[in-house]
């Protein structure tokens, strides 16, 4: 009569597979094997309990391994952040200086101010200027009066370059939000039924209803004209392109003597190689910079670095292969560009160094 061992020590419960135990216990039910039925009853007890000790060896088994594994990925993850902080650190040894350049205002009676960064401007309905900055407030009195002898405004020219941005509140109460890389030419004091400035470069203006008072707004490409509205104006000389933008209200854009484009809330008219396209638009997305924010909906890298290189004042060097990566979502503009950049490593496969004051960004190998 073939005898099962009524005690199993540790090698006899590792010795072979679950499945071996489940074809005896099988065998025993079927009487394929010959016992008694007390035999048969205890040894049945006794397989399973050799069968639960089993699984349970087995269960812990698998948890050690878990923890092992949970362990290695939390020591990896740890290596990925201190190799990640690593990186940062070193593409931080080097410091990058932004070109501080000084926002000027000029006037046609020879005056200059240099301004701080963050100075605002106020003109009065008398054409006195006060220009608020970090800690001064500067108070400019035109010469005779608020015209000239040839009995035109008196223009101010006010330079704004890369990496400063301000505002303006014209003499109507309209108010000006200027970007980097800007020069505006406004008047001290609108004079007569039309209101006149010019712009090369980047604003958003929220224009002061006046009845019977015409706003038009002067670029190389176009004029813009309104009576009271919020809308934004990109319009640089040299660029390939120019554009309006309109959040509220109605503009009419005119190019020369014939070409004239209604535009109605959230559209906008870009005018590329001559050529003028009008489209609809989540106007925010192009008017957010002048609250520190970036929206990006299928922008090339490339032409981000462009916006931040004019923000921030540095030299930003693209590599051809990531010049091409698409971008979406939001970017704040931090107070450093080293953030900013920080930021764009994580959402995207790029690596940059700084070298000689430069910016150097390429794809991560």
């Amino acid at each position: 009569m073939i005898r099962i061992p009524m005690e199993f020590d540790e090698e006899m419960l590792n010795e072979g597979p679950m499945s071996s135990l489940e074809n005896d216990l099988a065998a025993i039910r079927m009487n394929d094997l010959h016992f008694t039925e007390e035999e048969k009853e205890d040894a049945q007890k006794r397989l399973l309990k050799r069968m639960t000790d089993y699984d349970n060896r087995r269960r812990w088994h698998r948890m050690a391994i878990a923890a092992a594994v949970a362990m290695l990925l939390v020591a990896g993850g740890t290596v990925l952040w201190m190799s990640s902080h690593s990186t940062r650190i070193s593409q931080e040894t080097a410091q990058l200086v932004p070109r501080d350049l000084d926002m000027v205002l000029t006037t046609t009676d020879g005056h200059t101010l240099n301004l701080n960064e963050g100075g605002q401007l106020s003109c009065n309905e008398l054409g006195y200027l006060t220009i608020k900055g970090l800690g001064q407030t500067l108070k400019y009195t035109p010469s005779t009066g608020s015209l000239t002898s040839s009995g035109t405004p008196e223009l101010c020219e006010l330079r704004v370059p890369e990496g400063k941005h301000t505002q303006i509140e014209l003499s109507d109460g309209s108010r000006v939000w200027v970007n980097s890389g800007t020069t505006i030419q406004f008047p001290l004091k609108f004079v007569g039924s039309e209101r006149r400035i010019r712009v090369d470069g980047e604003v958003f203006l929220e224009v002061a209803h006046k009845v019977g008072a015409v706003f038009r707004v002067e670029t190389e490409a176009f004029c813009v004209k309104v009576t009271g509205t919020k809308f934004g104006v990109t319009s640089y000389s040299g660029q390939q392109y120019s554009q309006v933008v309109l959040a509220e209200g109605r503009v009419e854009v005119e190019r020369g003597d014939t070409a004239r484009y209604l535009l109605n809330p959230d559209q906008m008219l870009t005018i590329s190689s001559g050529r003028a396209q009008l489209s609809e638009v989540d106007t925010y997305t192009y008017t957010s910079w002048k609250d520190g924010l970036l929206y990006f909906n299928g922008t090339t890298l490339g032409e981000a670095l462009n916006r931040l290189a004019k923000h921030y004042a540095v030299d930003i060097n693209c590599s051809p292969g990531s010049s091409q990566l698409k971008l979406y979502g939001k970017l704040v503009l931090e107070q450093r560009v080293e953030d900013v950049l920080n930021t764009l490593t994580v959402i995207e496969p790029i690596s940059y160094q700084i070298r000689n004051n430069q910016v150097f960004v390429e794809e991560k190998k």
